[in-house]
């Protein structure tokens, strides 16, 4: 800080307690510093990219200044010598050049002592390798302001070079035979894209990294879309589009050839999802699923139709692709019916429920098309499946035969029915056996009794028992048909409980008990 020649230097020694006894004192001394290169200063430029524990600089010019710190009030210089060296890279170039040439010294006059490395002259020649130490740029000159060269007088010693700079001018580089991809899988033709990334099979960066390709995407041979990078650039259209590599540049803005690609044959976008309609069932519904008289089929099945809409361009989409049916039952148990979908042409799907136990369950139905990744159409569906028919207790039941010389006989009839699920109807009705198809046999197709007092007639051929069905009574009075002759009574107890089908329409499953009564008058 203090200029050479003669000076005085003030000493104060003290104690280390800071007590009594300091002393002050002077010393006449003479300053002898040596003159130097503090360094060499990067000033910035282009890039300031961290990438692989470096610093990264290119992409733009770099400026550099060379700082001399000199004592001799004697002393001027007016030139320095600078050289830079580094690595070789994979396109040959080995160090910056400052417009004397590739590793050449190049003059720098001054003061200011500031140089530059230009991107015109360094672009695509000059890339550091990562795994060794970047570049190097040293002084290897020094000359007086009278032009001699005095480089003895500070080198070797009396500089400090600029170490560990990493540059990148060079833009990535595209073999022949590069394909393009859409995250990582090739572009053949024919292919559907919802949304991705695109890229390339081949590409070598040997500096810092972060390459982005950019696409010109062409319909029929014209750029429709240009400066893509991604499916998300692209609107909606059918199979029509082609993409060209337009540009590959790395984190520095360093620009590589964009030949060598092959471009891509057609491909489409979807974006639309799937039509996913007539779902049934609508809501949480008791579900009968065979309602024809327990034949083991599914007459009731789960269903919806998918279909692909057309697209924003009015051309067809990707087409609609495999439904998945999962589910949990009452206990949290997941269900996997997927393979149980039952699809045809037209988009109609259906799946038979008859396979499960008798539960409740909620099934998540999805419908994918053939874009990647799919456009996803979904619904949910619930309901208790019941195939149980209600039971019925009779109490106090008619007597199988018997003899009556009464004109009339009331009979009457207690019991109940039950259901897990509730009933939803409850008839007894009196049938006549012997006008049937087959005489003195209980059919349901017999005829009801008529009602009257008149010989064989019934006070009420039709009881309606819904509404105390857990505990009803009624009371049948059979008058006299004639002396000696016998007549053949049957009781049916029709029980139905509140099953539907899966449009939510009633389809119960269905319990008649028959009791057969055989009377002889006398």
């Amino acid at each position: 800080l203090f200029p050479n020649g003669p000076g005085t230097l003030w000493v104060v020694a003290d104690t280390e307690q800071q007590g009594a006894g300091a002393a002050e004192t002077t010393l006449a001394i003479t300053l002898d510093n040596r003159d130097l290169i503090a360094g060499i200063n990067f000033l910035g430029g282009a890039g300031g990219v961290v990438s692989g524990g470096h610093t990264w600089w290119g992409g733009g010019d770099l400026d550099f200044e060379v700082i001399p710190v000199i004592y001799d009030p004697n002393l001027t210089l007016s030139a320095i010598d600078i050289r830079a060296l580094g690595e070789a890279s994979a396109n040959g170039g080995s160090s910056l050049d400052f417009g004397s040439g590739l590793g050449v010294a190049h003059r720098v006059t001054g003061p200011p002592f500031t140089f530059t490395a230009p991107r015109t002259l360094n672009d695509g020649f000059v890339e550091d390798d990562p795994t060794r130490e970047g570049h190097t740029i040293s002084v290897v000159g020094v000359f007086d302001g009278t032009g001699q060269n005095i480089s003895s007088d500070f080198i070797p010693g009396r500089t400090t070079a600029l170490e560990g700079l990493f540059v990148d001018f060079v833009g990535p580089q595209v073999p022949p035979g590069t394909r393009l991809e859409v995250d990582g899988a090739t572009i053949l033709g024919g292919e559907w894209f919802s949304l991705g990334t695109l890229g390339l099979s081949v590409v070598s960066e040997f500096g810092v990294g972060g390459i982005t390709p950019q696409f010109d995407a062409s319909v029929g041979g014209s750029v429709v879309e240009p400066d893509v990078k991604t499916i998300d650039d692209l609107p909606e259209r059918g199979l029509l589009y082609s993409l060209a590599l337009e540009s590959v540049v790395d984190d520095l803005g360093n620009e590589g050839p964009a030949a060598n690609v092959i471009v891509t044959n057609p491909f489409g976008v979807d974006r639309t999802p799937v039509d996913l309609t007539g779902v049934l069932p609508v809501g949480t519904i008791i579900l009968n699923p065979d309602d024809d008289g327990g034949d083991g089929i599914a007459d009731n099945q789960v269903s919806f139709t998918a279909a692909d809409p057309l697209l924003t361009d009015g051309s067809p989409g990707s087409g609609y692709g495999a439904g998945t049916a999962v589910g949990v039952d009452g206990a949290g148990t997941v269900i996997d019916l997927s393979s149980k979908i039952a699809p045809n042409a037209t988009g109609a799907n259906t799946l038979d429920p008859f396979i499960l136990p008798e539960e409740t369950y909620t099934f998540d139905l999805a419908v994918t098309d053939n874009a990647t990744p799919a456009n996803t159409a979904s619904a949910s569906v619930s309901f208790i499946l019941d195939r149980t028919k209600p039971s019925t207790s009779m109490v106090n039941p008619p007597p199988g035969n018997t003899t009556l010389t009464l004109s009339s006989v009331t009979w009457p009839i207690t019991g109940s029915v039950a259901d897990a699920n509730g009933i939803s109807s409850v008839f007894l009705r009196v049938r006549d056996a012997d006008a049937g198809g087959s005489p003195g046999v209980c059919e349901v197709t017999d005829p009801l009794i008529p009602i009257g007092t008149g010989p064989g007639q019934v006070n009420q051929n039709t009881f309606d028992l819904t509404a105390d069905a857990s505990g009803f009574s009624v009371d049948v009075q059979i008058f006299k048909k004639g002396v000696n002759v016998t007549q053949v009574v049957c009781f049916f107890i029709e029980a139905a409980d509140v099953a539907t089908g899966v449009d939510g329409n009633l389809e119960p499953n269905i319990n008649i008990t028959v009791l057969r009564t055989s009377i002889d008058w006398l």
